[in-house]
């Protein structure tokens, strides 16, 4: 749930800024409440009747429990686009009522299974479809969208280096330090979930969303190769200066 819960957020800033305000606050709202009382009422289940059939059927050829957890994947996300509030927060929902109905000690056991889903199936269908909408033609289009691709870079290299930079400074050595910045400045999975969620409801235009994933793109292809090439420099010195 750790890359589910800032697309989730994002989703709920979305909703809340759309044009019917009062509205899409109630909703909110309600669906917040919904999500509250269904989390405390999935935990009650784990140490009961629920959590044995659970304990019972996890090893089984059927895999119940991975199936009812589609299904409730299923149903929220259906009815969280029926009543207007992006299937993002259904789907977050789903897991949190999933975890809390599971008994504790096969959270691991299912989370594992569940890993092997999403990144065996489900999450390379996302980034191929996420890419076939990139609005690449509207990027190009004009010379001076080009050139929020490297002010993105370097937005994601201040984010998340910089702060890197920072919290390791009595940790690590210099260079291992900057190397260590240069990989957290990596970063593709969230900011494609975020392009496409904002492209989609409108809240970013779609060369924006393009430049958005091309700059997290020129981040994985430079940035390691950058930090690779710090650490061999520092190596080199370490050994002439030895």
């Amino acid at each position: 749930m750790g890359e589910a819960a800032p697309v989730a957020a994002l989703s709920l800033v979305i909703a809340g800024s759309g044009g019917r305000s009062v509205e899409q606050a109630i909703l909110l709202a309600a669906f917040a409440v919904v999500s509250v009382l269904s989390v405390s009422v999935a935990g009650r289940l784990s140490s009961g009747r629920f959590g044995n059939v659970v304990a019972r059927t996890i090893g089984n050829s059927g895999q119940l429990p991975l199936r009812l957890m589609l299904m409730l994947s299923a149903l929220l996300v259906l009815a969280t686009e029926g009543i207007g509030v992006d299937a993002v927060l259904g789907a977050f929902l789903a897991g949190a009522v999933a975890r809390a109905a599971l008994p504790h000690h096969l959270h691991s056991v299912v989370e594992s299974r569940l890993q092997g889903i999403g990144y065996g199936f489900l999450v390379p269908l996302f980034f191929i479809q996420a890419g076939a909408n990139l609005d690449l033609a509207a990027l190009v289009a004009q010379p001076a969208n080009l050139l929020v691709v490297p002010l993105f870079v370097a937005v994601m290299l201040a984010g998340r280096g910089m702060p890197a930079l920072l919290l390791y400074r009595a940790a690590l050595p210099p260079a291992q330090r900057r190397a260590f910045a240069l990989h957290c400045s990596t970063q593709l999975p969230l900011v494609v979930a975020f392009a496409s969620l904002g492209v989609r409801t409108g809240a970013m235009a779609g060369w924006q969303g393009a430049a958005l994933v091309g700059a997290a793109v020129v981040s994985l292809l430079l940035f390691p190769a950058l930090a690779s090439k710090i650490l061999t420099n520092g190596i080199e010195n370490t050994i002439a200066l030895g």
